[in-house]
């Protein structure tokens, strides 16, 4: 399939962006598409100092009869015309993530080349593309760049990702600081017990730098000693992709997150102060996948994020194109997240554990009730209500609500929890959630049949001494709720055997 390189043009944001900045979804003042008879791509785009446009990526059109892919970077004048392009590489698959156009006027490219392992690669051209030197950063494992910048001093800083200088079983943020020429002047890894990356890397004011990816956000000094570092989004999942120093001395963080209990991904903005703490955030999208790779702030004082969609737009995945304004304040915000029974099948008179999940998506420390509810049309039953206190942004906490249900009718009942809004709360649509149906029985009906037979001492005896935590152990038949399916449930259930 032929796939060219589409540039999609909002001319008024791309003269605010940095030289991450990916290509929005929007109304086009032009579109332009580059490449040949295979794939050919930008990861990319910088707007350079002539007023026409850079793009970087790679090409598999004009690489090597192989298959394989080379370094592209395509320059425009500013209505897109193609000036020049050129490929970079050997006979490995070669590719760049990252350009910016240098103080000279020319190039630095940085991304990837696989030679005997996946190196970091670094190029550096004149203002014509052709290429002065290169450098390729190799370990004994696998390296890449995502990100670079020129330094105040002349020199470059590059962000990616190592396996090769870290613990060694997992991946590390990488950052490399070098000279003019592409020498290597020190390097750094950072990471802990899970696999770390470095999408975006900007210098601080202070001479330092920044760098961000996964959930984290890593402030080192000039010479790359870590300062600090913070993690963001708790349990829920979180792609940082580009990080940006903000007019106040603080940082903007976008990306995408998938919230715990939510199967789709939404763009996302956070904002922190200069010690990396969060002062608020902000998620945008639909009901499908929608993804941030770059963000800028504005002049304005607002943001700019830049990315795909899968929500909006005419095809399976178009640009996606958000600008917000400066009025972005801090908000509450509590989400029940999940409820689900310790058990399906419940004999009456028993004791059902409910255990419900909430998250504070807000930017402040929270305390409210939550309220477990049980359903069976068209009666709506409070079980239990219990206090949430003190949960910080961010925090996700589980809490365990028990319900007797001694005098209850049998049934299959719907359970719900409910958080009661915070004030100042708007957004109270996900503070309730329903999930899952416990059937309210006869004592020593495992199955929830209405029936206590022979099917039902099989299915006790099929998981026989099996403890809580273990592979076989079935909750059902663990009728007493001790932990362990014993003699005490088989008795349980021969002693109601053939009630209906």
């Amino acid at each position: 399939m032929i796939i060219g390189i589409l540039l999609l043009l909002m001319l008024s944001v791309l003269r605010l962006a940095s030289p991450d900045f990916s290509v929005p979804f929007g109304d086009s003042g032009w579109t332009k598409t580059y490449g040949g008879t295979d794939d050919d791509w930008a990861n990319s785009i910088i707007e350079t100092s002539d007023g026409g446009y850079a793009l970087a990526g790679a090409t598999c059109s004009y690489a090597p009869p192989n298959g394989l892919a080379d370094c592209y970077l395509v320059k425009t004048d500013g209505s897109g015309n193609v000036q020049w392009n050129r490929t970079y590489g050997g006979i490995y698959d070669d590719g760049i993530d990252s350009v910016v156009q240098t103080s000279d006027g020319g190039y630095a490219l940085a991304g990837y080349t696989a030679s005997s392992t996946d190196d970091g690669y670094f190029v550096k051209t004149n203002s014509l593309g052709n290429m002065q030197w290169s450098k390729a950063y190799r370990g004994r494992g696998d390296e890449f760049l995502y990100s670079v910048i020129q330094t105040s001093d002349g020199g470059y800083a590059l962000a990616g990702q190592t396996d090769s200088y870290g613990g060694g079983l997992f991946d590390e943020a990488y950052l490399i600081k070098t000279d003019s020429s592409g020498n290597t002047q020190w390097s750094k890894t950072y990471g802990g017990t899970w696999d770390d990356v470095a999408s975006s890397v900007v210098q601080t004011s202070d001479g330092g730098y920044a760098l961000a990816g996964a959930s984290h956000l890593v402030k080192t000094d000039g010479s790359g000693n870590m300062q600090w570092s913070k993690t963001y989004g708790g349990t829920d999942y979180v792609d940082v992709r580009s990080v940006v120093q903000t007019s106040d001395g603080g940082y903007a963080l976008a990306g995408s997150t998938i919230c715990f209990g939510v199967d789709s991904s939404d763009a996302w903005l956070v904002k922190t102060d200069g010690s990396g703490n969060a002062q608020w955030r902000k998620t945008y999208g639909g009901t499908q996948d929608d993804f941030v790779n770059c963000g800028i702030q504005t002049s304005d004082s607002g943001y700019a994020l830049a990315g795909r969609t899968v929500s909006f737009g005419a095809g399976d995945e178009d640009f996606y194109f958000v600008k917000t304004d400066s009025n972005l304040s801090p908000i509450h915000d509590v989400v029940v997240t999940n409820v689900y029974p310790s058990k399906t099948v419940v004999g009456e008179p028993s004791i059902c554990m409910l255990n419900v999940t909430v998250v504070n998506r807000g930017d402040f420390i929270e305390s409210f009730n939550i309220t477990a509810w049980a359903t069976i049309a068209p009666l709506i039953t409070s079980i239990q209500n219990v206090s949430i206190l003190n949960l910080s942004p961010d925090e996700t906490r589980t809490v365990t609500i028990l319900w007797n249900n001694t005098g209850w009718a049998y049934g299959n009942y719907a359970v719900s929890a409910y958080a009661e809004p915070v004030p100042g709360e708007t957004d109270i649509a996900d503070n309730i959630f329903a999930d899952g149906t416990v059937i309210v029985t006869i004592p020593g009906d495992v199955g929830g049949d209405s029936n206590v037979g022979i099917l039902d001492v099989v299915k006790i005896t099929s998981c026989y001494g099996k403890k809580l935590g273990d592979t076989l152990y079935n909750p059902n038949a663990d009728i007493d709720g001790n932990g362990v399916i014993n003699i005490l449930d088989v008795a349980i259930c021969t002693g109601h055997y053939g009630q209906k």
